[in-house]
């Protein structure tokens, strides 16, 4: 499931919803962003969200550390992501360790199967 924040530019209350097609205010098959009482909030192509989880290449906790948290907290293992993402089951392994430098193309598999944004400076 896809979740985000949204902010209200009135009010600058911050929202969690998650991406779905099962509210009526959905039409012809078009994603909208729900909050947890079902309240819809806009299509989601229509709004760039603050993501929940990003990865950042720069500052912070190291690249390999930030995508093993992301994978905890998605109560992924390491061969899920592994399926998920189409990386190789060593190369998250070694990525995760610090012992490999992905490119960026690899890196946003992961992020997409952690549903993240890559953000690299």
């Amino acid at each position: 499931m896809r979740k985000a924040i949204i902010t209200n530019n009135v009010t600058g209350q911050q929202i969690i919803v998650h991406a779905t097609t099962n509210n009526p205010a959905c039409s012809y098959g078009r994603a909208v962003w729900e909050d947890d009482s079902g309240n819809a909030y806009c299509e989601v192509d229509s709004i760039t969200p603050n993501p929940i989880f990003s990865i950042h290449e720069a500052g912070g906790a190291p690249l390999g550390v930030q995508i093993k948290q992301l994978r905890l907290a998605r109560g992924l293992s390491i061969i899920e992501l592994s399926r998920l993402s189409g990386v190789s089951r060593p190369n998250i392994s070694a990525l995760e360790a610090g012992n490999y430098n992905a490119s960026e193309r690899i890196l946003r598999r992961i992020a997409i199967a952690l549903d993240a944004e890559l953000s690299i400076k």
